[in-house]
């Protein structure tokens, strides 16, 4: 087991991203398990393969596999809630389940059986990525402090500097890693590692990014949920620079989960009183100039805070 510490290369710049669009998903396809109360998905590899859990109408939460169109539904053996987070190339699928003390811990199931990730002495542990390589990312908790870990061979901790929270959500093939950090002050914002540099990012005039667990394809696309200035809950999707902003039609909560090389986006949405899954794909970002605008709202030059690791 290693960690990371870090040193700060370049500071105090407002990181200036553009805003490509804003729109409402008109091609989505809605995912409900049979008979549940609620359904969510999260991962999805190239194949098409979908993961993601629902809850019953015993309050169970269960794994879900879609494949195809079907569905397959399995469980950590013993265990009443298995949520599964993401799938790879193989097949491989990676999430947390609850104990009967209800303790996080990660797993992985592959070629039908599962594997417990716990991250050496954590009190609890999730995983929330995984890659071709077989690599994985997820989170794990010692005290106060939340933590980003990486396995690959042995257990890497990923502390953002100078975060109160950092939590590793997904990886692509070639190691990038995405997820979320919170300062002192509770604001959460996205970031990118990548050959051992750290960039934060957040949507511009979000008031949060990457709420949840949100993920990197092998192109870089980044998907995720950010807050926006009024509150609400809506998904993004960062490719070359470029937000787009999307939103289920009538939903008052949209998150986008994953996206996949062929542009495939999961997510959930709220509705009516529950959550849905879906699966979408939005158009490619415009190639019209993009509008630079700071954390005000603001133009500005263009500037990113990047920050190098030494191990």
């Amino acid at each position: 087991m290693s960690r990371v510490t870090h040193s700060v290369l370049a500071g105090g710049l407002a990181m200036c991203l553009a805003v490509a669009a804003r729109a409402q998903l008109t091609n989505f396809t809605t995912i409900d398990y049979p008979g549940s109360t609620y359904t969510v998905v999260s991962g999805l590899n190239d194949a098409g393969e979908i993961v993601g859990s629902y809850i019953d109408r015993n309050q169970r939460r269960h794994g879900l596999l879609i494949r195809d169109g079907r569905f397959t539904v399995f469980d950590f053996p013993g265990v009443s809630f298995t949520l599964a987070a993401d799938i790879n190339a193989a097949g491989d699928i990676v999430g947390f389940y609850l104990d009967a003390n209800n303790i996080e811990h990660g797993f992985l199931l592959s070629g039908g059986r599962f594997t417990t990730v716990d991250f050496p002495g954590a009190e609890r542990t999730r995983a929330f990525g995984i890659n071709a390589k077989g690599e994985m990312v997820g989170l794990y908790r010692k005290g106060e402090i939340t933590y980003g870990f990486l396995l690959s061979g042995g257990f890497t901790s990923i502390q953002y500097p100078d975060s109160v929270l950092t939590v590793a959500c997904g990886i692509n093939d070639h190691g990038e890693i995405v997820g979320r950090w919170q300062d002192a002050a509770k604001k959460i914002r996205g970031f990118r590692l990548s050959r051992g540099n750290f960039t934060s990012f957040e949507f511009p005039g979000a008031q949060a990014t990457m709420i949840d667990s949100g993920r990197i394809n092998n192109n870089g696309d980044i998907v995720g949920p950010y807050t926006d200035a009024r509150g609400k809950t809506r998904g993004f999707l960062l490719s070359g620079g470029r937000y787009t902003s999307f939103d289920v039609p009538g939903s008052t909560n949209t998150q986008g989960r994953k996206i996949n090389a062929a542009g495939q986006i999961t997510g959930i949405y709220y509705v009516s009183g529950r959550y849905y899954g879906f699966v979408t794909t939005l158009a490619p970002p415009s190639t019209s100039q993009p509008i630079l605008v700071d954390d005000d709202g603001a133009d500005c030059p263009g500037a990113v805070t990047t920050i190098q690791e030494a191990v």
